[in-house]
């Protein structure tokens, strides 16, 4: 484990227990994985397994190799990249997460900070060996795109005001 470079390991603990985590797997996650950078990969070998199942609305991705290579890819065209573990539900071996995501992307929203919010559904036992995002694609990426975002904008309105 990475308590002793990560810094006040202790008051990480506290805050992960304050917001509902109680297992060390979920612990850990809610410490380190906010400090995940293209500098701090390394990270993830101690929050996930070797054979981590990972997906989101856009990937599936099966292993630690394939996720390091997917977290390499995802920080070499981020400018920040920030999350806020809102809530944890944990029971028997799985966690649901509530969270807020702050992004600045060369190619999205003209390189402007946007902010999301998902929910993360976890299982564990000493490691996360299953981690399954949701969050709306809409608010993340397809609304921030320079042609396809001003269209998406328009015919939300439209729906919105034909109540």
């Amino acid at each position: 484990m990475a308590t002793a470079r990560i810094g006040p390991w202790n008051s990480g603990i506290e805050a992960a227990r304050s917001k509902g985590a109680r297992s060390e797997a979920v612990i850990r996650l809610l410490i380190l994985f906010p400090q995940l950078d293209k500098h701090h990969l390394g990270f993830l070998r101690e929050i996930y397994s070797p054979d981590i199942a990972f997906s989101d609305p856009a990937h599936h991705i099966s292993g630690l190799p394939e996720l390091e290579r997917y977290f390499e890819h995802l920080y070499a065209n981020l400018r920040q990249a920030q999350i806020q573990i809102n809530s944890v539900q944990e029971h028997d071996g799985e966690a649901w997460l509530t969270w807020s995501m702050t992004l600045c992307h060369s190619r999205l929203n003209g390189s402007r900070p946007f902010s999301f919010d998902g929910v993360t559904h976890l299982r564990f036992s000493d490691q996360v060996y299953w981690h399954r995002d949701y969050f709306d694609m809409g608010a993340m990426l397809y609304e921030r795109l320079p042609l396809l975002g001003p269209l998406i904008g328009w015919i939300k309105r439209g729906v919105g005001g034909a109540r």
